[in-house]
């Protein structure tokens, strides 16, 4: 039986990185306002854009597995990828999706290190690319990829737009406020 529940896999350290580099730019600008406030004010757009960076980087990405597909979400796109579109599954260097549209790799599954391999070994625990191998073998063994057809010639990709204005504005911010003040 094909499991219809919707998972969704984030890496747990990119989070707790992309909480710890906030708290410190936050830290480090409040320091800063207390110390000299106009002067604190020419680091503020780095210290958004490092922020935003860092969140667009280790909080943003995602693998989600859904009865339809799997949805990569990386940093400057999402992709949806249906099961009859997958082909392989590689889990070497980091999650990739062998597919009739091309190659697709998550930035949110990375492969894990050495660490990682043996704090699974421990727990038990599964890395992304194996719960995706595991539920894209439940799809083929169930039979609902025999004869499949793909109803697009093209996967579907959502650029997103507003966090590349918001880099780019304020990667120009950043330039523009070390060159002029």
């Amino acid at each position: 039986m094909v499991s219809l529940d919707v998972n969704e896999y984030r890496p747990s350290f990119g989070r707790g990185l992309a909480i710890a580099v906030l708290g410190i730019a936050a830290l480090g600008f409040i320091i800063s306002l207390v110390s000299n406030p106009l002067a604190s004010l020419r680091y503020l757009p780095i210290l958004a854009l490092v922020v935003t960076l860092v969140w667009a980087a280790f909080w943003w990405p995602a693998v989600i597995v859904t009865p339809a597909g799997v949805t990569i979400k990386n940093i400057l796109r999402t992709i949806e990828l249906p099961w009859p579109a997958i082909q392989a599954i590689d889990t070497r260097y980091a999650l990739t999706l062998q597919t009739a549209y091309g190659q697709y790799s998550a930035w949110a599954a990375p492969a894990p290190g050495r660490a990682g391999v043996a704090q699974a070994a421990k727990t038990g625990g599964n890395s992304i690319g194996e719960r995706v191998s595991r539920r894209y073998d439940e799809v083929r063994a169930s039979g609902l990829l025999n004869g499949a057809k793909l109803e697009r010639d093209r996967p579907i990709v959502r650029w997103h737009w507003p966090l590349i204005a918001a880099m780019a504005i304020l990667l120009l911010a950043t330039i523009l406020t070390f060159t002029v003040l």
